[in-house]
């Protein structure tokens, strides 16, 4: 045990000046674990853990309307004492959908177009410029 000390000590100063982790195996943990390390970390552990809940406590305590309600628990809300206003969802027509009457006028819309990027198939809509204008520039 007592080689193995120093070789640890200098593994974990290296490790702290470049700033990297380090890999403890089985023996070194025993190590740590007979000169005290574990305790040490499990103390200020413990003290860290009692000044979080302090803090938690003292700052339930220091907010406005926070005091425990009857059923004794505590929602940690300051509020106003006031009622809540229940949402309303909006009723203008730019909320983002489109209403019905009007998709069937676009599934048209698209279908015609669609048509028209196909190779080989005519046209469906009744203009007969369209047809006249594909067959002058096919002829020519």
């Amino acid at each position: 045990m007592s080689a193995a000390l120093p070789e640890l000590a200098e593994r974990m100063q290296r490790a702290i000046v470049n700033g990297r982790g380090i890999r403890f195996e089985a023996g070194d943990l025993d190590l740590l674990v007979a000169i005290g390390v574990n305790d040490l970390v499990q103390t200020e552990n413990a003290k860290l853990l009692r000044e979080q809940c302090l803090t938690r406590t003292m700052k339930s305590r220091s907010i406005p309307g926070g005091q425990p309600s009857s059923e004794g628990q505590n929602t940690g809300s300051g509020g106003t004492g006031g009622r809540t206003d229940r949402f309303a969802p909006p009723t203008s027509t730019s909320s983002g959908t489109t209403p019905i009457r009007d998709t069937s006028g676009l599934a048209r819309r698209a279908q015609r177009m669609s048509g028209r990027q196909k190779k080989g198939s005519t046209p469906s809509s009744s203009n007969g410029s369209e047809g006249s204008a594909s067959a002058t520039s096919a002829d020519s």
